[in-house]
């Protein structure tokens, strides 16, 4: 897994709509928890429900997919821990690589939400002022 490319949003396909923001709030949720402590996987979901909240459905397989990737790119680590019952867990930790790609996602997350919050302003000013000119409707249903 490479690290973010947080250049132009118009990089094609995917690059970065839908996907690529699924994946900032996926990934940062789990680097922001691995800060507070390490974790197994299933408990990194419950604080990536409570962290995002109704902003993304945490799927376990995206999850571990994203565990496993961010593992090979070097930005978590895992051991085995071993339960006090039950099966041993594969325990999480955040590595310095994972303290500057969360660095780089806070900075593309932070961009992101200002530039929503501008379309959001601009929505709700033209939303208070009345239609004019050609974009005012007939209410007669004529144009």
């Amino acid at each position: 897994m490479s690290q973010p490319d947080l250049g132009s949003p118009c990089g094609g396909r995917g690059s970065q709509g839908r996907g690529q923001h699924r994946r900032s709030l996926l990934e940062t949720t789990i680097l922001v928890s691995l800060l507070e402590d390490e974790a197994h996987g299933y408990g990194l979901m419950d604080r990536i429900e409570t962290l995002a909240g109704s902003q993304m459905c945490v799927d376990p397989g995206s999850v571990y997919r994203t565990l496993r990737g961010m593992e090979q790119g070097g930005y978590v680590v895992s051991s085995w821990q071993e339960a006090e019952s039950g099966p041993s867990r594969r325990t999480y930790a955040i590595t310095s690589a994972g303290r500057d790609l969360l660095a780089e996602w806070a900075q593309f997350l932070e961009t992101r939400a200002q530039v929503m919050s501008g379309l959001a302003a601009l929505a709700r000013e033209h939303l208070s002022t009345p239609p004019t000119g050609r974009h005012r409707r007939n209410k007669a249903g004529g144009s």
